[in-house]
């Protein structure tokens, strides 16, 4: 689904695009902060940009590099090109992902903002399903 929304936003001149899982939350002020720092750094070097991440609380810090997730960062659609999520992977798809990104020149720009993500919320998400065995080794990038 998400190279289907990015086919679709890009054809349609959308310049940044957003991941944000259904199962995560987000402060108050995140997508103002996002969208603000969209308009104001369309035209500089900065084509990635992230907020602070916490998984149950824990602040983890910013990076310079890209990491293994792509909920709660913000891409411009120049970055992005033709890099695809593999379809045909359930686990480490992100990281394929940002792995091609890497290859591409990129700036990230931190924002003070926080996306929360929701490990263990979800008995069956595919993190849970995977460490439990339940998903081929082939369909999984680490």
């Amino acid at each position: 689904l998400r190279n289907i929304m990015m086919e679709y936003f890009m054809k349609h001149g959308f310049q940044y695009i957003l991941f944000i899982d259904a199962d995560d939350y987000i402060d108050e002020d995140y997508l103002t902060q996002m969208y603000e720092a969209c308009k104001a750094l369309y035209k500089t070097p900065y084509n990635v940009i992230e907020s602070t991440f916490a998984i149950r609380n824990d602040i983890r810090s910013f990076e310079a590099t890209l990491k293994n997730h792509v909920c709660g960062v913000c891409y411009k659609s120049s970055l992005i090109g033709d890099t695809r999520f593999d379809e045909n992977l359930q686990i480490g798809e992100d990281t394929q992902f940002n792995r091609e990104l890497s290859k591409k020149p990129y700036k990230k720009f931190w924002l003070n903002t926080t996306y929360h993500y929701n490990y263990g919320m979800n008995n069956e998400c595919l993190t849970y399903r995977y460490s439990r065995g339940e998903i081929l080794p082939e369909r999984v990038v680490l």
